[in-house]
This record gives C-alpha cells, structure tokens and sequence, in this order.
C-alpha cells in the first residue's frame, strides 16, 4: 500500500485534526495539576500552536534564526546549551567558520527549543550566561527560547515560517516527521548530535512497514549525524544516512551558567552527600504503608543509607542528604518515604518551604536547574536510577567538574559511553566509583566522608579526567562543523 506524499504526510495530516485538543488538554494540565498561572498556561497552548502574536516575534526576533539548538527536555536542553557555550569560545579563538557551506554565515540569532516545560525555565538561566558569552566572544547574538510546536504541518510551517532557522542541532533520539519533512522542505540544514535510539524505540518503529518508512524518511532528512556509538552508527546507515560518524559523548560538557551557581550550607552541618535524579517507577513494596507503595526502592535503599549513617555517627556535626529527585512533585511522597524509613518531620526540610534548622538531616530539592549550586558543597554525589533494575542511570560526568567522588550503581545502560570515554584519561584508576549494593554504598559514602582528604583525591582525579574529556569532545565534534577560513566554501 502507498501513501501520497509519503507517510509522513499521511501522519502530518492525521495531526492537523488533534492539535488543537491536545493543546487545550497540556494547557489545562499544566494550569490545574502543575499549578502554573493562567498566563503561563496560555503560553504553553499559544507556543504549541505557533500562535504566538506578531508583535512579540518582531521585539524577540530582529533577523532570521542563523542556529537552532532542539532537545527533548532538561538534559538534552542542557547538552544543547553546554554545546552551544562551546561554539561561541571555539569561534572566538580560532576565527573559523561555522557551516561553510553558508556564504559569509555569523551568528545573529539563536533560537533553543524543548518538547518539555520544565527546561523553560533553566533554558532561561542558561540563555542569560550565553548573551554574556556572546558579548565577552563580540558575537552579540539575540537568543530566544521557545516550545517546540506540535508535530503537525499547519503549526510546523507557522513556526518556521516566522522563525526562518537556516541550520538546526538536534540533540539525541528528538525525531518528529512533520518537523523533520517541513524544515528539510524549506532549506534547513538539520544534525543529529550524540544521536541514539532505544531499543524500545528501535522496535517501535521497525515494527511495521509503515513506521520503517517513516523513519527511514526522518533520519535521511539529516546532513550529518553524530553517532553515540558504532552500534548506533551501523543502525542509521542501515536507512540509507550516508553521512554518519561516532562522536563523542557531549555528555561530559559542563552545562552553561554553572559555574557561577553557589549555595552556601551552615557550618553547623557536617560533610554531605548528595542523591541526584532519583526516579520514580513502579514497584511492590509490601512492607510500606499505603500511600508509598510505588516508590522506587532505590530511593528507599537510599534512604536507609543515610538513617544508618546518622545512627553510626560518632562526630559531633551529623552529615546532611541532599536528595533531588527527577520529578520534583513527588516531593511529598519521598516526605511520607523517609518518615517511614525512621526520619522525624523536624529532621527533613524542603528546598524552597523550609529553613535548615539545627536538627535537619535531609534536604529534599523541589526545583528545577539548581543542582550545581548543591555540586559545590557536597563531597560525595550518588547519580540515581542506577542501583537497581533496569536503571539506566544519569549524567556521571557533572559532579565530576565540582570535583565530587561520584558513585553509581552498575544499571547505567544509558550512560555507559559516557563512562568509558571518561577512563580514557585516566587509566591509573576509575574516576567514579560503581556500587553493587547497599551495603556497598553505605561503607563508601562513610570512608569518605570520615576521609575527606581521599575525598579531595578522588574529586582531583575526576575532575582532570573530566577537562581533558570535555577539551577533547569540543575540538572533535567542532571539526565536523568548522572549517578554517581558508577551507571555507563560499
């Protein structure tokens, strides 16, 4: 059976029909259960739409798009801005030309857009240490921040149509076909960075002929992709990309604005630890009360940790968990969680509703984008979702710039490139430690933070490792787009 146009438009044109509800439906989520204002929540429909009024497009958007970063949500939007960071220093020390292809191409304005509205906000923070960049650079680009619009042709053409990107970036598996089909259409050059698929999603859309041909459709529309791995690489020549190449991780690049994110502790706390992006799954634990009985076991693993630790605590000054989950509004679950481990209401507070008081033992994050400003007090970080199955794990490599000793559990499926470009540079020892267990995990956190000054050890290794990776990855992903002025196509 064929379709007209390809599938593609088969699938653009079924999209027309339903944009308009889902957009009310994300609205009103966000309005009624995320508790966003009624301002806000009008946003989110008016950017899904691309209905975005014509005189706020004229005060945000002097020139034409000439770069157009795109992730999915926090992580990549944060990949995509650490790497954006990098183009601006690169361009700047080397006086290259980026996408020579482009007659006389300069940076005027930069467009960042997620599919998530949690990244909004850090996007914002991260976009005013990029205008400062560009000014120290002489670039002097305008940078703006948008939702990407829904995937189907009449808000697709509305927003590129207004927006006019000439080069866009991609980050990791973000694949929507109308999107895709209509920039290629209109002349955009499209990349894949630190492209990837899951297996789940590799079998989704290999599953029928139909989704073969749709995705065959996606990834040709690419000028170049950069692969996560071999494996991967092998997969997207499979559907016909030609220009395809292993990079590396652009994991390990340090987010943008980070660096000067500080949060000071009371000297009264002893040292702390710190969980990062625990999250949430479903799971039987029959020997918690109703109302916690989903919680991932990580967590409650975790949790025990810290109670043991604080019992066994020999120093006057007891540590402090700083525990951030990946979805903040399971704060007051993770609350209930701990109070059943053995935690008093008055040892736990909650980032933005309580002060830490003499007696707090653990600090629960509600708010997104802030834990770098954590990195930097804590000696030992736990990157979640990695002890126990299936995992996955998160990003190994930011703790490691705030020089912390980071621990992980061996789930880290998704992060196991990461993992291994990092022990490239430093082939003495590992630069993170891998936890098999919980008791593991609990003799680790207390020998450091009893051995403060192994701790340091450890965090200098991590963090040399780290820089010089970071070096590495800048200067090989930037060969694949920069050219020297001499080289450059006019």
């Amino acid at each position: 059976m064929s379709y007209k146009g390809g599938p593609s438009t088969l699938f653009g044109n079924a999209a027309n029909f339903v944009a308009p509800l889902f957009a009310l439906v994300e609205s009103a989520y966000y309005k009624f259960f995320r508790r966003l204002s009624w301002r806000d929540s009008v946003e989110v429909l008016t950017q899904r739409l691309s209905l975005t009024s014509e005189v706020e497009l004229k005060e945000t958007c002097r020139s034409p798009v000439s770069l157009w970063f795109h992730g999915a949500s926090l992580g990549e939007t944060r990949t995509a801005l650490a790497f954006c960071a990098a183009v601006l220093r690169a361009l700047d020390r080397k006086n290259a030309v980026l996408f020579p292809y482009e007659n006389n191409f300069q940076i005027r304005s930069l467009l960042f857009t997620s599919a998530n509205v949690a990244a909004q906000e850090p996007l914002l923070r991260g976009l005013d240490f990029l205008n400062k960049t560009s000014l120290k650079t002489g670039t002097s680009a305008e940078f703006q921040r948008r939702l990407v619009p829904y995937d189907c042709p009449s808000c697709v053409n509305r927003f590129l149509s207004r927006f006019l990107p000439r080069n866009a970036i991609f980050i990791e598996s973000e694949l929507w076909p109308t999107l895709l089909q209509e920039s290629k259409k209109k002349g955009v050059k499209l990349f894949l960075l630190d492209g990837r698929l899951s297996p789940a999603s590799k079998e989704r859309w290999t599953s029928s002929a139909f989704g073969t041909s749709m995705l065959k459709q996606m990834l040709t529309s690419f000028h170049f992709i950069g692969a996560r791995n071999e494996e991967e690489a092998f997969f997207f020549k499979q559907f016909g990309c030609s220009n395809v190449k292993v990079i590396p991780p652009l994991k390990v690049l340090l987010p943008s604005g980070s660096e000067g994110d500080s949060v000071s502790l009371p000297t009264r706390f002893g040292p702390s630890w710190m969980v990062c992006r625990t999250v949430h799954k479903i799971a039987s634990l029959k020997s918690l009360p109703k109302g916690i009985s989903t919680h991932d076991p990580e967590e409650i693993s975790l949790l025990r940790v810290h109670k043991r630790l604080c019992t066994t605590w020999k120093l006057e000054r007891k540590p402090l968990l700083i525990l951030a989950p990946r979805h903040v509004e399971r704060t007051s679950k993770i609350f209930r969680a701990a109070q059943f481990i053995g935690f008093k209401p008055s040892e736990i507070a909650v980032h933005s509703r309580h002060s830490l008081s003499d007696n707090v033992s653990l600090l629960i994050i509600d708010s997104y984008g802030v834990l770098s400003s954590f990195f930097q007090q804590c000696k030992v970080v736990f990157v979640g979702n990695s002890l126990v199955p299936p995992g996955g794990g998160h990003n190994i490599a930011e703790p490691l710039h705030y020089k912390c000793v980071v621990l992980h559990g061996s789930y880290i499926k998704n992060f196991v490139e990461t993992w291994r470009y990092l022990n490239i540079f430093n082939s003495s020892s590992p630069v993170t430690c891998m936890i098999q267990n919980e008791d593991n995990l609990f003799n680790r956190i207390q020998y450091f933070l009893l051995h403060l000054e192994k701790a340091h050890e450890w965090g200098e290794m991590g963090y040399t490792s780290v820089k010089e990776a970071e070096e590495f990855v800048v200067s090989s992903v930037l060969h694949e787009l920069v050219f020297e002025p001499s080289t450059a196509i006019s």
